[in-house]
């Protein structure tokens, strides 16, 4: 089954109109809490209000010097921010 999804119009330049196509989930890595494991799993996508935009980012790096930064859990306590 193919995976539901929305469609938002948005103004181009001009008197150009495009159509989107943005899928309602999606999967991503999900870090719960100190002593969990990082999770590949399916997330709904929030709709943006009026005033917000959604940007669909198709690729990303990590540097393998990042994967040397994050200590055991054991060791750090991490301190979680509602930017709401």
């Amino acid at each position: 089954m193919a995976p539901q999804t929305r469609y938002h119009h948005m103004e181009g330049l001009g008197h150009r109109r495009d159509e989107i196509k943005i899928d309602i989930i999606r999967y991503a890595q999900i870090y719960k809490s100190n002593n969990d494991l990082i999770e590949y799993d399916k997330v709904p996508v929030p709709k943006p209000a009026p005033d917000k935009v959604l940007i669909n980012i198709k690729y990303t790096r990590v540097c393998h010097t990042d994967l040397h930064v994050r200590p055991p859990a054991s060791l750090r306590q991490w301190e979680v921010i509602n930017n709401e």
